[in-house]
């Protein structure tokens, strides 16, 4: 009866120790199954930030080079538009002033005038019609070459006034809002000077010598603060 007690005890001390050995083992089976997991979840999960990186990386550099591009654009929409502002507000001013020089053409004769019509462009019938005015009436053939160039210069003028506000608004989409708006100010500003002298040279008696004065000033100034902040940008750039 002992012998056999012992036995039962022996046997349920195996299968105690059979299942407590089989239930560490599934244990650690369970655990490093789980770490596997969790490890590959892990890689899984670093190479997705790699990817996003890359990725993030990649589109930062298309845009810090988009942003490249649109300031190199800039500074030569910048530099053209100021050259043509320049140009215009170069042919727009001298063709009103109290000291405005006129030739007499009193020491030219027929070659020399021909010579001057030619270099102001004068068309060639033009230049006949002149001519031959010249050789019967020198006095009116003066008076009808000063009022065709002075045409030609308003011409002149409203043709370069033209280039100028057709480069801003070809290019205004690359302009920041600071340098739009001086652009455009100073376009519109320098228009309305030509029209008033415009009005001044075709009807003298409704010239305002006061309004006009006040706003070559305005337009010196703004060009004066303009050269300002194009010199600080290019600096900023450089």
């Amino acid at each position: 009866m002992e012998k056999l007690e012992l036995e039962i005890i022996n046997s349920l001390t195996k299968v105690i120790l059979e299942s407590a050995l089989l239930l560490f083992i599934s244990r650690l089976i369970i655990k490093k199954f789980i770490e596997n997991i969790f490890i590959k979840k892990i890689e899984l999960t670093k190479h997705e930030l790699n990817t996003s990186i890359e990725e993030l990386k990649y589109r930062l550099q298309i845009d810090l080079l988009n942003v490249k591009i649109i300031l190199e654009k800039q500074h030569l929409i910048y530099a053209e538009m100021y050259a043509k502002l320049l140009s215009s507000h170069g042919k727009i001013r001298p063709l009103f002033g109290m000291l405005r020089e006129h030739l007499t053409f009193e020491e030219y004769n027929s070659e020399d005038m021909e010579n001057y019509l030619k270099n102001n462009r004068v068309p060639n019938g033009k230049i006949s019609e002149i001519l031959t005015l010249f050789e019967s009436d020198k006095n009116n053939a003066t008076n009808e070459t000063r009022r065709y160039i002075r045409m030609i210069e308003f011409e002149n003028a409203k043709i370069s006034m033209s280039e100028f506000s057709n480069f801003f608004w070809l290019n205004e989409f690359y302009l920041n809002e600071n340098f739009r708006t001086s652009f455009n100010n100073l376009r519109l500003q320098m228009h309305s000077l030509l029209s008033d002298y415009e009005i001044a040279n075709n009807f003298p008696e409704l010239r305002s010598i006061e309004t006009i004065s006040e706003k070559e000033n305005l337009i010196d100034q703004n060009i004066d603060s303009l050269v300002s902040d194009l010199r600080k940008e290019f600096l900023k750039k450089s």
